[in-house]
């Protein structure tokens, strides 16, 4: 197998087509009837025949009894491949969203996140027999999805039911293996600096380390959830309720935390808030931070560690252009400095922790296998120190708390 990736290729991979298209479903939470659903033959939901367990059904779909279809359907709609992924795989019909949510229906739809799945009318497969916690699976379909891989037959794979736009799989060993785009592959390395961050600081955090294939940088990192914890998505927790007019993102975000019992929000916010911060992180985003649930009694844990923290430190931007001018914010404001009036304990982090980070960056970004260099790692560690002390500077001299819907990010 040649593992230098070709990544202008497209892989190809050949489901078993007949398992779960234009049929009756029943979608399941672990052994749980949840709903009676229709899927057409793309693998869109377009019907629902019957609720069965209300209580199960996922979070922010029954905001609006007369909305109900489309709110499961866009559900599912997240659960697949993105359609921005690099090497999207294609079934026999060709490449477009429909083939990749019908991709994922002939996987059953579960994935290593939560316990999700479908089951055919007339089945009697059981959790025990479908998840991917205890069953074996193949590794064809996510080397496929890495470019490693011409093609895969296999219609077995948690990989079809895994988000977010970067090339990424899932192991045999159940870690996650993923890469990087642009000349430089930086966000592999960006995780495991920001692994380092948060460790100085004790902020609870998914741990990348570094691996290559080839020349090209991945990360690689164990999942979160198992047979007794399942994530969910913060984007389902905020449309448990409908956001109010002239009510702010934060405000109402708070507001859905305590509806739902989420524990230590406010902690948990603020540490979010200032890390991003440090970082220059521009894709906090509703699905790039979860809370942890118990799937057997529905108890809400907590907030899960933070990961995905790799668009960070200027990945995208030349070299000349780091540290970039101001950074967006996808999370509560519409840049991270206005976020920054959000915290609301200004102890929240202790800055001292960092001191010396510089020489452990330095160390990470040189495993890149000169993918960045001197002149970009010198960019990098500027603008790190840059955005560490402008924190301590607010956390120092901050007038307080301060939330203005102006400054809010663009509601979806």
């Amino acid at each position: 197998m040649n593992l230098l990736i070709n990544y202008y290729s497209v892989a190809t991979i050949r489901p078993n087509m007949g398992r779960a298209f234009g049929s009756y479903q029943t979608l399941m939470h672990h052994d749980h009837k949840v709903a009676d659903i229709t899927l057409d033959p793309n693998g869109n939901i377009v019907s629902i025949r019957r609720i069965i367990d209300r209580d199960r059904m996922p979070w922010g779909v029954m905001t609006d009894t007369d909305d109900v279809l489309r709110r499961l359907d866009e559900w599912w709609g997240y659960r697949c491949i993105p359609e921005k992924r690099r090497h999207v795989p294609h079934a026999t019909d060709g490449s477009n969203l429909s083939t990749r949510r019908a991709l994922m229906a002939s996987s059953g739809a579960s994935n290593l996140s939560d316990h999700y799945w479908i089951r055919p009318e007339n089945d009697d497969s059981g959790w025990d027999d479908v998840n991917f916690y205890d069953n074996d699976f193949s590794e064809d379909a996510g080397l496929a999805l890495l470019g490693l891989m011409d093609a895969s037959d296999t219609n077995r794979s948690p990989d079809y039911s895994t988000d977010g736009v970067l090339p990424k799989m899932w192991r045999a060993d159940r870690t996650l293996l993923k890469g990087g785009t642009g000349r430089c592959r930086q966000q592999p390395v960006n995780e495991v600096i920001a692994s380092e961050i948060m460790r100085r600081l004790g902020i609870p955090h998914v741990e990348y380390s570094l691996e290559h294939i080839g020349d090209e940088p991945y990360c690689s990192c164990p999942t979160l959830s198992s047979d007794s914890v399942e994530l969910i998505p913060a984007r389902c927790l905020a449309h448990t309720i409908r956001l109010r007019d002239g009510r702010t993102i934060y405000s109402h975000f708070v507001e859905t935390c305590e509806l739902m019992d989420v524990p230590d929000t406010l902690e948990f916010i603020d540490r979010m808030i200032a890390v991003d911060h440090i970082l220059g992180n521009s894709d906090r985003h509703y699905n790039n931070f979860t809370v942890m649930r118990d799937p057997h009694s529905l108890e809400v844990l907590g907030f899960a560690p933070l990961f995905d923290n790799g668009s960070c430190l200027g990945f995208e931007s030349p070299t000349k252009d780091i540290p970039p001018r101001s950074v967006k914010g996808r999370t509560f404001k519409r840049n991270l400095d206005d976020q920054l009036r959000l915290i609301r304990d200004t102890g929240c982090v202790d800055l001292s922790r960092l001191d010396g980070i510089e020489s452990s960056v330095r160390r990470i970004l040189s495993g890149s296998r000169g993918r960045i260099g001197d002149e970009r790692a010198d960019a990098v560690v500027s603008m790190l120190r840059h955005r560490i002390d402008s924190l301590q500077d607010h956390l120092d001299e901050s007038p307080g708390f301060h939330d203005d819907i102006r400054d809010d990010i663009p509601v979806r």
